[in-house]
């Protein structure tokens, strides 16, 4: 009977764990080449955050741009998508400062999914790493980020292009 009673009791406690609320948020929207879909958030403390973007074209590559600032921006993470339709940024950023992702594509056209996830390291209570509230909305026209969003987002464009013209030169 008393080991009925710990493995309910064990269950119970996995059960709890798991369900205790992640400090996330998932968008839906559509890429192509020639627009730029911008999301914006602002972290509420500092730690690291998870940006995972999937899309449903396998023949598209989409790509996106991670910039963070306040006076001035900082590019904080760049992905390219040519792993199976999946690109993630993992970056670690601080309290108050606002944050704004760009997704675009480099080919093709695509649907897709951007998941972010925000927690902070609690090494001094022994809690691991705890989730922290965060909102994402869409990005601000006209901001300094924006202007950083499509630079970053250019210049992946860039290294992707020079990548691919030097694997394909022709040989002598």
């Amino acid at each position: 009977m008393t080991l009925i009673v710990r493995r309910i009791v064990a269950l119970t406690l996995v059960c709890l764990v798991l369900a205790i609320p992640a400090a996330a948020d998932t968008k839906n929207g559509r890429a192509n080449r020639t627009t730029v879909e911008r999301w914006s958030f602002t972290p509420v403390g500092p730690g690291q955050v998870q940006i995972t973007l999937s899309w449903t074209n396998k023949r598209a590559d989409l790509i996106m741009v991670l910039v963070c600032g306040i006076a001035e921006s900082n590019v904080f993470g760049i992905a390219a998508g040519g792993l199976d339709r999946v690109a993630m940024i993992n970056a670690g950023v601080e309290s108050d400062v606002p944050c704004e992702v760009g997704v675009s594509s480099d080919k093709g056209t695509s649907a897709y999914r951007i998941h972010f996830q925000h927690a902070i390291s609690q090494p001094t209570q022994g809690l691991g790493r705890m989730p922290l509230a965060l909102t994402v909305g869409e990005g601000q026209d006209g901001s300094m980020l924006q202007d950083a969003v499509t630079r970053g987002l250019e210049q992946v464009r860039q290294l992707i292009a020079a990548k691919d013209g030097a694997t394909r030169r022709p040989k002598d």
